[in-house]
Protein backbone atom coordinates (compact mmCIF):
# COMPACT_ATOMS: atom_id res chain seq x y z
CA UNK A 1 0.00 0.00 0.00
CA UNK A 2 1.15 3.17 -1.16
CA UNK A 3 1.31 5.64 1.69
CA UNK A 4 0.21 10.01 0.48
CA UNK A 5 2.59 12.26 0.06
CA UNK A 6 3.10 14.40 2.86
CA UNK A 7 4.29 17.16 0.87
CA UNK A 8 1.36 17.43 -1.93
CA UNK A 9 2.77 21.09 -3.66
CA UNK A 10 6.09 19.71 -3.95
CA UNK A 11 6.99 17.98 -7.42
CA UNK A 12 9.45 14.70 -7.67
CA UNK A 13 12.50 14.96 -9.67
CA UNK A 14 13.54 18.39 -9.04
CA UNK A 15 16.76 18.11 -7.35
CA UNK A 16 18.64 16.13 -9.86
CA UNK A 17 18.03 18.60 -12.53
CA UNK A 18 18.91 21.68 -10.62
CA UNK A 19 21.87 20.21 -9.56
CA UNK A 20 23.02 19.72 -13.37
CA UNK A 21 21.92 23.61 -13.81
CA UNK A 22 24.15 24.32 -11.34
CA UNK A 23 27.13 22.38 -12.21
CA UNK A 24 26.82 23.13 -16.31
CA UNK A 25 26.69 27.34 -15.20
CA UNK A 26 29.57 27.13 -12.54
CA UNK A 27 31.22 25.58 -15.56
CA UNK A 28 31.03 27.92 -17.65
CA UNK A 29 31.69 30.27 -15.44
CA UNK A 30 35.13 28.47 -14.58
CA UNK A 31 35.88 28.09 -18.63
CA UNK A 32 35.41 32.11 -18.69
CA UNK A 33 37.91 32.65 -15.58
CA UNK A 34 40.31 29.97 -17.18
CA UNK A 35 39.72 32.40 -21.03
CA UNK A 36 40.27 35.18 -19.15
CA UNK A 37 44.10 34.44 -17.97
CA UNK A 38 44.58 32.67 -21.28
CA UNK A 39 43.96 35.85 -22.80
CA UNK A 40 46.16 38.09 -20.43
CA UNK A 41 49.30 35.56 -20.19
CA UNK A 42 49.02 36.53 -24.51
CA UNK A 43 48.71 39.81 -24.04
CA UNK A 44 51.68 39.76 -21.89
CA UNK A 45 53.60 37.52 -24.24
CA UNK A 46 53.41 39.80 -26.88
CA UNK A 47 53.87 42.93 -25.13
CA UNK A 48 57.41 41.18 -24.01
CA UNK A 49 58.38 40.38 -27.78
CA UNK A 50 57.39 44.29 -28.22
CA UNK A 51 59.62 45.56 -25.63
CA UNK A 52 62.74 42.80 -27.27
CA UNK A 53 62.01 43.85 -30.60
CA UNK A 54 62.16 47.38 -29.71
CA UNK A 55 65.42 46.84 -27.46
CA UNK A 56 67.52 45.09 -30.62
CA UNK A 57 66.62 48.04 -32.93
CA UNK A 58 68.11 50.49 -30.43
CA UNK A 59 71.34 48.34 -30.05
CA UNK A 60 71.30 47.91 -33.82
CA UNK A 61 70.80 51.90 -34.07
CA UNK A 62 73.70 52.35 -31.24
CA UNK A 63 75.92 49.89 -32.39
CA UNK A 64 76.00 51.70 -35.98
CA UNK A 65 76.23 54.86 -34.82
CA UNK A 66 79.50 53.62 -32.70
CA UNK A 67 81.28 51.68 -35.27
CA UNK A 68 83.12 53.39 -38.09
CA UNK A 69 81.80 53.57 -41.69
CA UNK A 70 83.81 52.04 -44.66
CA UNK A 71 85.31 53.95 -47.29
CA UNK A 72 82.48 52.83 -49.29
CA UNK A 73 79.90 54.03 -47.44
CA UNK A 74 81.67 57.54 -46.84
CA UNK A 75 81.08 57.87 -50.45
CA UNK A 76 77.86 56.70 -51.52
CA UNK A 77 76.26 58.44 -54.03
CA UNK A 78 72.56 60.28 -53.47
CA UNK A 79 69.53 57.66 -53.32
CA UNK A 80 72.19 54.42 -52.66
CA UNK A 81 71.28 52.40 -49.93
CA UNK A 82 73.14 49.90 -48.34
CA UNK A 83 71.54 46.72 -46.53
CA UNK A 84 72.99 44.88 -43.53
CA UNK A 85 70.96 41.76 -42.12
CA UNK A 86 71.85 39.52 -38.69
CA UNK A 87 69.50 36.72 -37.71
CA UNK A 88 69.43 34.90 -34.78
CA UNK A 89 67.31 31.89 -33.77
CA UNK A 90 63.95 32.99 -34.78
CA UNK A 91 64.69 36.83 -34.75
CA UNK A 92 66.19 39.16 -37.45
CA UNK A 93 67.28 42.68 -37.83
CA UNK A 94 67.89 44.49 -40.89
CA UNK A 95 69.91 47.97 -40.97
CA UNK A 96 69.70 49.90 -44.28
CA UNK A 97 71.38 53.12 -44.80
CA UNK A 98 70.21 55.30 -47.47
CA UNK A 99 72.79 58.40 -49.26
CA UNK A 100 70.52 61.64 -48.87
CA UNK A 101 73.65 63.70 -50.88
CA UNK A 102 76.61 65.09 -49.40
CA UNK A 103 77.60 63.77 -46.12
CA UNK A 104 73.68 63.33 -45.08
CA UNK A 105 72.55 59.53 -44.35
CA UNK A 106 68.78 57.81 -43.56
CA UNK A 107 69.15 54.54 -41.54
CA UNK A 108 66.31 52.58 -41.33
CA UNK A 109 66.57 49.45 -38.42
CA UNK A 110 64.25 47.26 -38.04
CA UNK A 111 63.71 44.27 -35.74
CA UNK A 112 61.53 41.08 -35.77
CA UNK A 113 61.29 38.70 -32.87
CA UNK A 114 59.33 35.67 -32.77
CA UNK A 115 57.86 33.88 -29.58
CA UNK A 116 55.36 31.32 -29.00
CA UNK A 117 52.08 32.67 -31.40
CA UNK A 118 53.16 36.14 -31.32
CA UNK A 119 55.68 38.09 -33.89
CA UNK A 120 56.44 41.66 -32.65
CA UNK A 121 58.49 44.43 -35.45
CA UNK A 122 59.88 47.38 -34.26
CA UNK A 123 61.33 50.00 -36.21
CA UNK A 124 63.45 53.58 -36.12
CA UNK A 125 64.50 55.85 -38.81
CA UNK A 126 67.47 58.35 -37.74
CA UNK A 127 69.22 61.01 -39.67
CA UNK A 128 72.72 60.49 -39.63
CA UNK A 129 75.89 62.98 -40.94
CA UNK A 130 78.98 61.14 -41.85
CA UNK A 131 82.19 63.32 -40.20
CA UNK A 132 85.72 62.52 -39.89
CA UNK A 133 86.72 60.25 -36.73
CA UNK A 134 89.21 62.57 -35.31
CA UNK A 135 90.35 59.29 -32.54
CA UNK A 136 90.94 56.74 -34.75
CA UNK A 137 93.21 58.53 -37.37
CA UNK A 138 93.27 60.14 -40.48
CA UNK A 139 90.93 58.45 -43.45
CA UNK A 140 88.59 57.18 -40.58
CA UNK A 141 84.79 57.89 -40.69
CA UNK A 142 82.07 57.48 -38.19
CA UNK A 143 77.97 58.59 -38.45
CA UNK A 144 76.98 61.52 -36.16
CA UNK A 145 73.26 62.24 -35.49
CA UNK A 146 72.01 65.16 -36.71
CA UNK A 147 71.22 67.93 -33.83
CA UNK A 148 67.69 68.16 -32.94
CA UNK A 149 65.11 66.02 -34.13
CA UNK A 150 67.44 63.18 -35.42
CA UNK A 151 65.39 59.93 -34.81
CA UNK A 152 61.77 58.50 -34.66
CA UNK A 153 60.35 54.96 -33.75
CA UNK A 154 58.52 53.56 -36.36
CA UNK A 155 54.78 51.89 -35.15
Amino acid sequence: MRRPDPRPGLRRGVALPLALFVLVVTGLFAGLLLDSALQAARAARAGLAESRAAAAAEDVLSAALVQGVDSARASMAMGVGRDSAWSAGLDSLDLLEQSLGGSRRRLYVRATTRAPGTVAVAGIVAWVTIVADSAAGAGHWRRHPIAGWWRSPIQ
